[in-house]
């Protein structure tokens, strides 16, 4: 019965020591915000330690994969904020997407899907996003809105989702004055597809 015990005891803590290296590779939002080298992020090849990316994130949920950053300790460099957010693909692994809004005349923003593999960061956008037209934009707008000063271009956000994964297209309230869902994108097998 002792050797029961024990053997059980052994068991156990094997699979405790398990476990915890297995939570210890798991990497979590802000593990990947801080090691995504930040010269991909379209602030002109800006480069920024990770003391400096802890300083910059305003607010993160790690449970669900989100965190919005901003420049605000490098007004020098980048005027705008940014959310990062992480999506777990079919195959398990994930899919880092990344939204820098800058401003300075005027407030621009863009959008863009990261894997890491082995390492090596390798850009997707072009496989799982495709992004409205100005056309297809101004359209949207103008059914919703009417035309008005906006309409044949309207400044619009590509927000990332901090709860579930359907990315939405409004439109900037600061601008416009006004704050509307012009589009959404649903993730379905690994990539971002309109919804009609």
């Amino acid at each position: 019965m002792k050797k029961i015990i024990i053997l059980m005891v052994l068991v156990f803590c094997a699979l405790c020591i398990h476990r915890a290296k297995g939570q210890e590779t798991q990497k979590n939002v802000e593990d990947y915000f801080l090691i995504m080298p930040s010269n991909y992020w379209d602030l002109n090849e800006q480069v920024f330690s990770d003391k400096q990316k802890m300083l910059m994130i305003d607010e993160k949920d790690i449970k669900n994969g989100w965190l919005k950053f901003s420049g605000k300790d490098a007004s020098n460099v980048w005027e705008g904020w940014g959310e990062f957010v992480i999506f777990k693909k079919p195959d398990k692994s994930y899919m880092m997407a990344v939204t820098i809004l800058s401003c300075g005349p005027e407030c621009s923003q863009t959008i863009k899907f990261y894997e890491l593999n082995n390492q090596n960061w390798k850009e997707v956008t072009l496989d799982v996003f495709q992004p409205l037209t100005t056309q297809a934009l101004s359209a949207k707008y103008k059914a919703l809105v009417g035309t008005d000063d906006f309409a044949d271009n309207p400044p619009v956000i590509y927000v990332l989702p901090r709860y579930g994964t359907t990315i939405n297209v409004v439109t900037q309230e600061d601008i416009t004055g006004h704050k509307i869902i012009l589009a959404s994108y649903s993730y379905v097998n690994g990539k971002f597809l309109l919804k009609n």
